[in-house]
């Protein structure tokens, strides 16, 4: 590189990190020899989102692990992050959204730029970072070398182009092949019932992942939380999508690259940007919006000449949509026969149809709420048919056979927060941080009793539950006990689980 700003067309996955990032870390390494480190950054790269930012800082840190290379993005403590700049930094790599936060406090300085990258531009407009990244770019010093990368052209883009890039050299690595699949994915579709699309992905993973890695797409978080918990009962596999917090993601996508499971359920927001090396098989689960969103999700396999395997879904109303797929990417889907379904594959579908499970969580310990329990038979009354909290089915008599036995958190586990549990689509169970009551129904001993103050610390009165005696529910224990009757050891907002069998162990 000589200095002069360029636009680049190109793909995730093309090695165009390194491309970029070699040249302007041995730049800032001949500066530093010559002039000493400094305090403020030379270097800045924005990307569109967290896994992608890591994903480069992480490529820097191993060309260049003599520099300070610091990732700025959302959902971790913004105050270590305002530490570790102080000290002073070579290269700053991250999100714009918490980039303009620093700048505001004071704590990031732009002055002594050298180099801007703006890594996949065309996703930025998606996420909302249009006027995050135009502010730093009009706060970098005007000499600076500017760097776009971007798989398709939009207008923002052509318009950022022209007002931030000085003269820029463009290299085009995608061409009109912006709807075209990399070479070595195979294709196939399938034809599915309704009810029978959850089913039916048991036998597709099993005959073309062949134990390899999955990424399921899914088109709501709703739907990536429900089939995850689903397939939970026979696969390991965790959900992606917005809603997890940034810790949580972390686990989990290092849980997946590191082979802890293996099939990963996500929205296409989530996936944005994510490199995830060796994935065998994508399954759209759901039909993509459009041909470009089905080429990028199948895009997260058969990367670097490696093959791959895409297998689309679809119902007897959407063929045409299949066609139109079809027709603008060129690519021909192998059709597969059509799987029986049994009685066992019904269920996979009430599953998730019937309202039992509210996005409390990802499976198996990773998710913020995590899934407490196979059926979670409590007592003789009926009150969490719908509360997301373990497939209550009603079915309740004595005490739990399965009692929060999935939330086994392991190396990866996230214990979680009834405070925090987003259950704000549970019905039937109150208001859990909001401090209203509503009813449980006969919960236990046959007596109606109030749910209550479930977020306040209130003490409120659960019920004959477990013991016989009516216990407090606000001053939910500190015990290793097996029922909640007299679990009253401390009260507390936050109700902590960290692998307890019942409810017991129930400490922040």
């Amino acid at each position: 590189m000589q200095g002069k700003d360029m636009f680049g067309r190109a793909r995730t996955g093309t090695g165009k990190t390194l491309a970029f990032g070699i040249p302007i870390l041995d730049k800032i390494l001949q500066f530093n020899a010559q002039h000493g480190r400094g305090r403020y950054p030379l270097a800045i790269v924005m990307a569109p989102t967290r896994e992608l930012a890591r994903q480069v800082e992480k490529e820097f840190r191993e060309a260049a692990p003599s520099l300070d290379i610091i990732c700025l993005y959302g959902g971790t403590p913004i105050s270590q992050q305002m530490r570790d700049l102080e000290y002073g930094v070579d290269v700053v790599v991250g999100t714009p959204g918490r980039i303009i936060d620093l700048m505001k406090r004071g704590s990031l300085v732009l002055s002594e730029v050298q180099h801007v990258v703006l890594d996949e531009a065309d996703q930025m407009l998606g996420v909302g970072f249009v006027d995050a990244i135009e502010t730093i770019l009009s706060s970098v010093p005007r000499n600076r070398h500017s760097l776009c990368f971007s798989a398709t052209m939009p207008s923002w883009i052509k318009e950022l182009v022209r007002k931030y890039l000085k003269d820029p050299l463009t290299i085009d690595l995608v061409g009109d092949s912006d709807k075209k699949l990399a070479e070595g994915i195979t294709l196939y579709s399938i034809a599915s019932d309704l009810y029978a699309k959850a089913s039916i992905l048991g036998p597709l993973i099993t005959e073309h992942a062949k134990g390899g890695k999955c990424i399921v797409f899914t088109e709501t978080k709703r739907d990536a939380d429900r089939l995850a918990y689903a397939m939970a009962k026979t696969y390991k596999c965790e959900a992606l999508h917005g809603d997890i917090s940034q810790s949580v993601r972390e686990r989990t996508l290092s849980g997946f690259r590191e082979g802890h499971f293996n099939i990963l359920v996500a929205t296409d927001v989530a996936a944005r940007g994510l490199d995830v090396p060796n994935v065998d098989l994508i399954i759209h689960y759901a039909l993509p919006r459009c041909s470009e969103t089905f080429v990028h999700r199948s895009g997260r396999t058969g990367r670097a000449g490696k093959k791959g395997t895409a297998i689309l879904i679809y119902t007897q109303d959407e063929g045409r949509q299949v066609r139109i797929i079809e027709r603008d990417t060129g690519c021909k889907f192998l059709e597969l026969p059509k799987v029986a379904v049994d009685g066992a594959s019904i269920d996979m579908y009430n599953d998730m149809g019937r309202g039992r499970f509210n996005s409390f969580g990802s499976p198996r310990g990773y998710g913020d709420g995590g899934r407490y329990g196979g059926q979670g038979n409590y007592g003789s009354g009926q009150g969490f048919r719908n509360s997301g909290f373990g497939r209550s089915d009603g079915q309740f008599s004595g005490s739990s056979r399965n009692g929060y036995s999935r939330n086994q958190s392991g190396n990866f586990g996230r214990s979680s927060n009834f405070g925090e549990s987003r259950m704000d689509r549970s019905s039937n169970f109150g208001d859990f941080s909001s401090g209203r009551s509503s009813s449980s129904g006969d919960f236990g001993s046959g007596r109606s009793s109030s749910f209550g103050d479930f977020g306040s610390g209130r003490t409120s009165s659960f019920g004959d539950f477990g013991s016989g005696r009516t216990s407090s529910f606000g001053d939910f224990g500190s015990g290793h006990s097996s029922s909640f009757g007299n679990n009253s050891n401390r009260s507390q907002n936050d109700y902590h689980f960290r692998q307890s069998a019942d409810f017991g162990d129930s400490r922040k």
